[in-house]
């Protein structure tokens, strides 16, 4: 069978390429390993953010869980079946100079998109979806633990701990880094630090001699921690220390980065003239949305020649409360006259009455005056950062903020106080 396009992968970044791409000429092929809708659908984000709403009113329903994700994964086939594109499920696609082999079947491409995405990193202790976990697997357990422990703290292991504790369960987080999350702005960690001792999550960060042992109920973890020893049990644990590449079978010599990911060129190109790669198989960041603009960005390139640039990508974690930020942060800036303005977020108006008391709001601005960066740390600040995204993408100045208009009372309220209250801390 012929094919203009084969897509190796049905996650965000392939099944989007396949529909943006699809026309009443071309013949599209989508081949998935797994399941359709990738990793973000079913392992990610989706699965964590059904977890969190449940731990909000302490409701733990697995069925509804499955149910969710069904619904959604149906909803992308239904959408593939009637743009005429065919899907392969449950197959893996080797990949040759001129057509991919699923077992016996061979499928010829004149272009081919791989958007096989990534694999979370492991440790040298087996994951048996028991007592030990990953995030591919955490979303079917069948009852809370009442006790948790994180191997690694990055974006998973925030998440799940504030929705773990809000169930009730013991948890900890193991984290061999001097300081947790140092990506994020350093106000923000600050804050977070202090937010997740209130709560009662057990942080132990810059520790070193890690030993793991597990029972058929229980994991213990010895280690070394402000040089004392520790030693810990609990009922679960999960490793969350990265992501790593999901192994490319092909015998065509694609090239690869240093990190095992493929190395593409601003156009998605790999080294072989007819294939392109997209999505997580390029490495961080690990975001779905980047994922569907990767294939969006393709899609335009293919059809239109067009050359879209990259814009700054906006980032949320669902802690809690939520995590959102854009552009640059304070501690990478170099003294270069950047205006560095701050607001509480308990003195705007909407946000008492919604009764949110704890957060900020930091813009920063460059020796332009144009917004370079913003970091946002208070309940729904997901909901905000795409104006900021879009002030900073389209170079938007302090003049140009004053001047819009913002509903009253409302969150978006924040951006113009900080402004006008002049709120400059550096």
């Amino acid at each position: 069978m012929k094919y203009d396009y084969i897509i190796l992968g049905c996650g965000p970044a392939g099944y989007s390429a396949a529909i943006n791409l699809k026309n009443s000429n071309n013949k599209i092929l989508c081949i998935e390993k797994d399941k359709v809708g990738g990793e973000c659908l079913n392992y990610g984000c989706v699965p964590s953010k059904i977890f969190i709403e449940m731990s909000k009113k302490c409701n733990f329903n697995q069925k509804k869980n499955i149910k969710i994700i069904n619904s959604l994964s149906n909803s992308i086939r239904i959408k593939l079946q009637n743009k005429g594109i065919k899907l392969i499920e449950n197959s893996e696609g080797i990949i040759y100079k001129k057509f991919v082999k699923v077992g016996k079947n061979k499928f010829f491409y004149k272009k081919l998109i791989i958007s096989t995405g990534s694999l979370p990193k492991e440790i040298n202790v087996k994951v048996d979806n028991r007592v030990v976990f990953n995030n591919k697997k955490i979303f079917t357990i069948k009852k809370i633990p009442k006790s948790v422990i994180f191997i690694g703290c990055g974006v998973i292991s925030l998440e799940l701990s504030f929705m773990f504790k809000n169930f009730g369960s013991k948890v900890y987080i193991l984290e061999k880094e001097k300081n947790i999350m140092k990506y994020l702005d350093k106000d923000i960690i600050i804050l977070l630090k202090r937010r997740m001792k209130k709560k009662g999550i057990y942080v132990y960060n810059n520790i070193n001699n890690i030993d793991i042992n597990k029972s058929k109920k229980k994991v213990f973890v010895k280690f070394i921690f402000k040089n004392l020893k520790k030693k810990i049990t609990s009922d679960i644990l999960i490793i969350s220390i990265g992501r790593m590449p999901n192994p490319l079978k092909n015998n065509i010599g694609i090239k690869l980065n240093k990190d095992g990911f493929v190395k593409v060129d601003e156009n998605f190109l790999t080294n072989k003239k007819n294939i392109y790669a997209i999505g997580d198989a390029l490495g961080a960041p690990f975001l779905a949305y980047k994922a569907e603009n990767d294939a969006v960005r393709l899609s335009e390139t293919i059809n239109n020649n067009i050359r879209r640039k990259n814009n700054v990508i906006p980032n949320v974690i669902f802690s809690s409360p939520e995590i959102s930020w854009v552009g640059k942060n304070e501690q990478s800036l170099k003294k270069n006259n950047n205006t560095i303005m701050k607001f509480d977020l308990s003195n705007n108006f909407y946000a008492k009455i919604k009764g949110i008391n704890i957060g900020f709001l930091k813009l920063i601005f460059n020796n332009k005056k144009i917004l370079i960066g913003a970091h946002l740390f208070f309940k729904n600040s997901q909901e905000i950062i795409f104006s900021l995204y879009l002030f900073i993408n389209y170079k938007i100045t302090i003049n140009d903020i004053k001047n819009l208009y913002y509903i009253h009372p409302s969150i978006h309220e924040t951006i113009k106080y900080i402004i006008f209250k002049n709120e400059k801390i550096r």
